[in-house]
């Protein structure tokens, strides 16, 4: 394991989100700030880098400008970052790299969007299309493919079905993984769904883009989420348990999914091997895993391709309740975007308060090290952090 870790997370914060809250963007961020403070007591005055992701429902001009102003804040250094889901992740890369070279030294990671009250359903629906690769335009090369109207539950949808195809994986193993989310979304208040579900209420779901169900995609939310990335030495000053950054890593390899030479094998274990190496550690020393879950192809795949299980292994993984709390990798402990809410930058802050020991009847026991991954791009893109006491 890493010794001499070189940055640490201070202080984490979130906003109260979930369904239509009537909140504006920013208000969402500001509401995950002084969730920040309340955490971790700094002078706000003394945080002197702040990395945003770009809103979807709200996007503005110089986000990241506008939303210091709003919050008082004069920062060195500031930047508005779009990575899809991993944004927050891709931020922290970028704190690292601000607080390792002296350029910051207390960054705050922020995260935010206002999708359940700005979006009206069309708007929604429409929003599934655009994100994924700009489908709807008359671009090169979705001049092709545009008019059909893809969408991003269609896309993941062939995710599944190729998964099915290469290894025999059925519809009731996807839906494990919302079961199993969904019941730790069940012992989590701030959890936008709750209610515990079985694999055939799933399956007995409304269809979105087969064999995809409406339990299986992940939710439309407001949400806002903050981190503070510092130094080990400030970050003791603080508070008593700050967690560390101990390895991180990165892999890309496009944006179109249709160019993809697999769509279920990425560069997610890429990134994995990355930051495993980084921190000096091997898989089975991870204690909770915090994963990237648009729909259930995505955590299977990820699963898969982050080596926790073999190649077409990742259904007979799943139940055998592996990713259950008290299994041996408890997985999205506080419901994921399948339960929780549809935000990005609440799986690094799920797995900051893991390694804290702040999370009541879903905490893992005695958990040392946690592993926090995020997507992009129909996983075409992986950044994968690896968080240790």
């Amino acid at each position: 394991m890493a010794t001499n870790p070189k940055v640490a997370i201070a202080g984490v914060g979130e906003a109260r989100g979930g369904r239509a809250t009537g909140k504006t963007t920013v208000q969402l961020y500001a509401e995950a700030f002084l969730d920040l403070l309340a955490d971790c007591p700094i002078d706000p005055a003394s945080i002197d880098g702040v990395l945003t992701s770009s809103p979807d429902a709200e996007p503005h001009h110089m986000f990241s400008t506008w939303l210091t102003e709003y919050l008082g804040l004069r920062p060195r250094f500031t930047s508005a970052v779009q990575m899809g889901g991993a944004t927050p992740h891709s931020n922290m890369a970028l704190a690292a790299a601000l607080v390792e070279s002296g350029r910051c030294r207390a960054v705050m990671v922020a995260d935010g969007d206002n999708r359940a009250s700005k979006f009206s359903r069309q708007d929604k629906v429409q929003a599934m299309s655009s994100q994924v690769g700009h489908l709807s335009s008359i671009e090169p090369p979705h001049e092709f493919d545009g008019p059909y109207g893809p969408t991003a539950p269609a896309l993941y949808g062939m995710m599944a079905t190729r998964h099915m195809y290469e290894y025999g994986s059925t519809p009731e193993q996807f839906a494990r993984i919302a079961v199993t989310f969904r019941a730790h979304g069940a012992l989590n208040e701030r959890a936008q769904l709750r209610k515990p579900v079985t694999v055939e209420d799933v399956l007995a779901s409304p269809v979105i883009a087969w064999p995809l169900h409406r339990d299986e995609c992940a939710l439309i939310s407001d949400w806002g989420s903050a981190i503070l990335v510092t130094t080990p030495e400030y970050a003791s000053t603080l508070r008593r348990d700050p967690v560390y950054l101990l390895g991180l890593g990165q892999a890309h390899q496009g944006y179109n999914p249709y160019q993809a030479p697999s769509i279920t094998s990425f560069p997610i274990r890429e990134s994995a091997d990355e930051a495993f190496a980084a921190a000096g550690i091997n898989r089975d020393e991870v204690d909770v895993l915090e994963l990237y879950d648009s729909f259930t192809s995505t955590a299977m795949v990820t699963l898969e391709n982050m080596g926790f299980c073999g190649a077409g292994e990742g259904g007979a993984f799943v139940e055998a309740g592996n990713i259950d709390l008290g299994g041996s990798m408890p997985t999205n402990t506080h419901g994921g975007l399948l339960s929780y809410n549809g935000g990005h930058g609440h799986f690094i802050v799920e797995a900051t308060r893991q390694l804290r020991g702040e999370c009541g009847e879903r905490q893992v026991a005695d958990a040392k090290i946690a592993v926090s991954q995020g997507t992009a791009a129909l996983a075409s893109s992986s950044i994968t952090l690896v968080l240790g006491t």
